[in-house]
């Protein structure tokens, strides 16, 4: 299962063999868990034994709440 909404996308690369997944922001409670269901779904669905997660999207806190 490949998938792609704002908060993250999930997607196969037959190069690496792989499962990508990138956080696109920062996620907690029920949005980060769909996100971790929706990566574990596709790890399986790929009966992959390689994910690779990019989490560079990802911000501890907003810009508008350092001022």
């Amino acid at each position: 299962m490949e998938n792609e909404t704002e908060l993250y996308t999930v997607e196969w690369d037959d190069d690496l063999d792989a499962v990508l997944f990138t956080w696109e922001e920062f996620a907690s409670g029920e949005r980060f868990r769909e996100g971790a269901n929706d990566l574990l779904e596709c790890f399986q669905d790929r009966d992959s034994s390689k994910m690779l997660v990019d989490t560079s999207g990802i911000r501890g806190h907003r810009e508008e709440d350092t001022q």
